[in-house]
C-alpha cells in the first residue's frame, strides 16, 4: 500500500475519534514536572525582564529562570547578552559598561513590546524580590564573572536567605566549582548542549545535583546517562506540547520553556495528537 493511501486511512479511521479522544486530562500518579519560564515568560513579555517575570508567576510556573552578569562597578544584572545593543536602545557590553549607565536604557527588544514599553534591564536583587513575590522558585543562569566574582553572589543569595530556594546554573564548570565551595546546600545544574561522561564525572566530583541538556541532542540517552548516575535531569528550551510530554514519558524532572503554560507540560497527550504525529510529523517524534 503507498504511503499516501496509509495516511487517508489513517485519516478515515481517526477523525470520528477527535471528539472523544482530543480533550487531555491528568495523569493519575504522574509525578509534577518542574516547570521552568526561561528569561521569565519571554513569549509573552521581553526576555529577563520584571514584566516577564510576573507573568510567570501569573501563570503558576514553578520556577523562573533569567541570566545575570556583572556590570563594571560589580552590580549583578539580568541580562543574556554580553552587551545590551540587541534588546535595549543602548549599546555595549555589560561588562564596560556602569550601572547607572545601565539604568538609563530602555528594553526595546522581544516579544510583548506593546504592553511593557518602560521596561529596564533589572537587578539581581529585583529579579529576586518578584520571584519571591510569586512563589518562584529563582533559577540563575551565571553568564558573566570569574570565580573570584562568585563571593559577592554568595553574599547576596545568603544574606537575603536564597540558598536554599535558589537554582544554580550554568555552561562554565569553573564558575559551578567555585559556587559549590561557598554554598554547598544550594541546588545547582550543569548546563550543556549534549551530555557526556565528562559532564557526569564532573557533577559528581563537585556534588552538583544536576544536568540540564538540549532536548533534541539525543535525549533518551542523555536522560539515561543523567539518572543513571543519580543526577537530575532537565530539559531546554521545550516549546512543543508533544516534545515535552514525550520527555516527561522519559523521566525528566524538569522543562524549561518559552511559551509552554505548565499545564500544558503536566497534560496527558490524547491519542488523536499521537497518531497525528506519529503519522505526519515524524520528525518530532525523535
Amino acid at each position: 500500500m503507498k504511503k499516501k493511501t496509509k495516511k487517508l486511512l489513517c485519516v478515515l479511521l481517526c477523525t470520528p475519534l477527535i471528539f472523544l479522544l482530543a480533550v487531555p486530562g491528568t495523569v493519575k500518579g504522574e509525578k509534577q514536572l518542574f516547570a521552568v519560564a526561561h528569561r521569565g515568560f519571554s513569549g509573552s513579555a521581553p526576555e529577563n525582564t520584571l514584566a516577564a517575570f510576573r507573568l510567570a508567576g501569573e501563570a503558576g510556573y514553578s520556577g523562573c529562570e533569567f541570566d545575570i552578569r556583572l556590570t563594571k562597578d560589580k552590580v549583578w544584572v539580568v541580562m543574556h547578552d554580553d552587551s545590551v545593543d540587541r534588546t535595549t536602545n543602548g549599546s555595549g557590553n555589560v561588562s564596560e559598561l556602569t550601572y547607572a549607565e545601565l539604568s538609563a536604557f530602555t528594553v526595546d527588544g522581544g516579544n510583548g513590546l506593546e504592553k511593557y514599553p518602560e521596561e529596564k534591564i533589572p537587578t539581581l536583587t529585583e529579579a529576586l524580590d518578584v520571584c519571591r513575590e510569586y512563589s518562584l522558585a529563582p533559577v540563575v543562569e551565571i553568564k558573566g564573572g570569574e570565580s573570584g566574582d562568585m563571593a559577592s553572589l554568595a553574599k547576596i543569595l545568603s544574606a537575603r536567605k536564597e540558598k536554599e530556594n535558589v537554582v544554580l546554573i550554568s555552561f562554565s564548570e569553573e564558575l559551578l566549582e567555585a559556587l559549590r565551595r561557598l554554598m554547598p546546600e544550594t541546588e545547582m545544574w550543569l548546563l550543556t548542549g549534549t551530555v557526556l561522561p565528562s559532564h557526569i564525572s564532573f557533577c559528581r566530583k563537585n556534588k552538583i545535583d544536576g544536568i540540564s541538556f538540549a532536548y533534541k541532542n539525543n535525549a533518551s540517552a542523555s536522560i539515561a546517562m543523567v539518572e543513571g548516575a543519580g543526577l537530575k535531569a532537565v530539559s531546554w528550551t521545550v516549546d512543543s506540547a508533544f516534545a515535552a510530554r514525550r520527555l516527561a514519558q522519559r523521566g525528566v524532572a524538569g522543562i524549561t520553556t518559552n511559551s509552554l503554560l505548565p499545564q500544558e507540560l503536566n497534560v496527558k497527550e490524547n491519542l488523536f495528537g499521537f497518531i497525528w504525529n506519529k503519522v505526519f510529523n515524524p520528525s518530532s517524534n525523535g
